[in-house]
Protein backbone atom coordinates (compact mmCIF):
# COMPACT_ATOMS: atom_id res chain seq x y z
CA UNK A 1 0.00 0.00 0.00
CA UNK A 2 1.36 3.63 -0.78
CA UNK A 3 1.48 6.22 1.74
CA UNK A 4 0.15 9.57 1.39
CA UNK A 5 2.70 12.06 1.34
CA UNK A 6 0.40 14.82 2.02
CA UNK A 7 -1.84 15.79 5.37
CA UNK A 8 -4.62 14.42 5.49
CA UNK A 9 -7.98 14.47 8.31
CA UNK A 10 -10.93 12.19 8.15
CA UNK A 11 -13.96 14.13 9.86
CA UNK A 12 -16.41 12.16 10.87
CA UNK A 13 -19.98 12.05 13.01
CA UNK A 14 -19.26 10.04 17.00
CA UNK A 15 -23.08 8.82 16.04
CA UNK A 16 -22.28 7.74 12.64
CA UNK A 17 -21.78 4.25 12.39
CA UNK A 18 -18.94 4.34 10.49
CA UNK A 19 -16.84 5.91 13.38
CA UNK A 20 -14.95 2.63 13.86
CA UNK A 21 -14.24 1.77 10.04
CA UNK A 22 -12.96 4.82 9.48
CA UNK A 23 -10.83 4.78 12.88
CA UNK A 24 -9.01 1.96 10.95
CA UNK A 25 -8.48 3.48 8.34
CA UNK A 26 -7.60 6.89 9.45
CA UNK A 27 -4.28 4.17 11.34
CA UNK A 28 -3.78 2.54 8.02
CA UNK A 29 -2.93 5.61 5.90
CA UNK A 30 -1.10 6.96 9.02
CA UNK A 31 -3.85 10.46 9.38
CA UNK A 32 -5.59 12.34 11.58
CA UNK A 33 -9.42 11.98 12.72
CA UNK A 34 -11.31 14.59 13.78
CA UNK A 35 -14.44 13.27 15.61
CA UNK A 36 -17.07 15.41 16.15
CA UNK A 37 -19.54 14.86 18.98
CA UNK A 38 -23.31 14.39 19.00
CA UNK A 39 -23.04 14.33 14.88
CA UNK A 40 -23.94 11.96 12.85
CA UNK A 41 -23.57 10.59 9.24
CA UNK A 42 -23.51 14.55 8.27
CA UNK A 43 -21.58 16.22 10.32
CA UNK A 44 -21.79 19.08 8.03
CA UNK A 45 -25.39 19.27 8.47
CA UNK A 46 -25.47 18.49 12.08
CA UNK A 47 -22.69 20.99 13.28
CA UNK A 48 -21.68 23.28 10.52
CA UNK A 49 -19.45 25.16 12.87
CA UNK A 50 -17.65 22.04 14.26
CA UNK A 51 -17.01 20.52 10.73
CA UNK A 52 -15.81 24.08 9.96
CA UNK A 53 -13.27 24.52 12.72
CA UNK A 54 -12.06 21.24 12.30
CA UNK A 55 -11.15 22.16 8.58
CA UNK A 56 -9.73 25.35 9.62
CA UNK A 57 -7.41 23.41 12.22
CA UNK A 58 -6.34 20.97 9.32
CA UNK A 59 -5.27 23.55 7.05
CA UNK A 60 -3.55 25.71 9.85
CA UNK A 61 -1.29 22.08 10.49
CA UNK A 62 -0.86 21.18 7.01
CA UNK A 63 0.58 24.76 6.43
CA UNK A 64 3.01 24.57 9.60
CA UNK A 65 4.00 21.26 7.93
CA UNK A 66 5.30 22.57 4.66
Amino acid sequence: MKRLRVPLTMIVGASDLLVQPMTKLAAMLDCRLAIIPDAGHLPQIDHPNELDAAIKRHLQEAARSE
